[in-house]
């Protein structure tokens, strides 16, 4: 049986072993240090003379006294002492020093690249390669043609208000407007379904609409009643941009 975990190097209890207490210490001390590891230094050659129970240093080349040969190990104060850690590659520590997280390598404790783990930038272009999102989360515009939000995931909508003046025009049974062609302010992907929908600020009023492709659709306000003064129709288009 071994002495120590394989990891961490925690010491283990023996059978009949004498003051277990001794061995269960240094264990919890051990992972006292490296759970949630937080180094003070990573330059700092001489050991401070000033050192707390539990302060931990990363040992850099070229230590003197008591760090002296222990170059790369962390370097743990207890009780009164030094003691040191060999870490293994891809342990990681937090260096207050640099005021960032560190990665063994297996030779050399380097800044870890946290250019991929930082949270995306919420608002800004939205761009896709291959199939997966490389820009912003959301991406927002407005122009004459209305206003639209893109998403990461490749989702549009586009949204407008248009003022129709009057529903006169008969069809059979209802009235209708004169068509009303709505530029979209972005565009959808080619190829990809657009779905057109509408409400009115009066309750008579519906909307009918043809989807012309990727920029435009043709919108009518209808209605089973003649509607001189005209109304609003609010329009949402949603598809996707990639």
């Amino acid at each position: 049986m071994p002495d120590t975990t394989p990891n961490l190097s925690l010491p283990l209890l023996m059978q009949s072993q004498a003051q277990k207490h001794v061995t269960h210490n240094e264990a919890l001390g051990r992972l006292d240090t490296l759970v949630q590891a937080v180094a003070l230094t990573r330059a700092m050659t001489t050991p401070p003379s000033d050192a707390n129970e539990g302060d931990c240093h990363i040992v850099p080349a070229g230590a003197t006294g008591d760090w002296t040969g222990q170059e790369g190990r962390l370097a743990v104060y207890s009780q009164t002492a030094w003691a040191f850690i060999s870490a293994k590659q891809g342990w990681q520590v937090f260096s207050i020093e640099d005021s960032a997280p560190l990665v063994f390598n297996g030779v050399e404790w380097t800044a870890q690249n946290t250019a991929n783990a930082q949270p995306a930038q919420i608002l800004g272009p939205v761009s896709m390669s291959e199939g997966a999102p490389t820009g912003a989360v959301i991406e927002r515009g407005s122009n004459a043609d209305g206003a639209f939000v893109r998403f990461a995931d490749g989702t549009q909508i586009c949204t407008h208000e248009i003022t129709v003046p009057t529903l006169i025009t008969p069809f059979g049974a209802i009235f209708g407007s004169v068509a009303q062609v709505w530029n979209f302010p972005a565009d959808f992907a080619a190829g990809t379904t657009v779905c057109v929908s509408m409400g009115s600020n009066r309750s008579e009023v519906w909307g009918i609409s043809a989807w012309n492709g990727s920029n435009q659709a043709t919108l009518r306000a209808v209605s089973f009643q003649s509607i001189s003064s005209g109304c609003k129709l609010y329009v949402t288009a949603v598809g996707r941009w990639a």
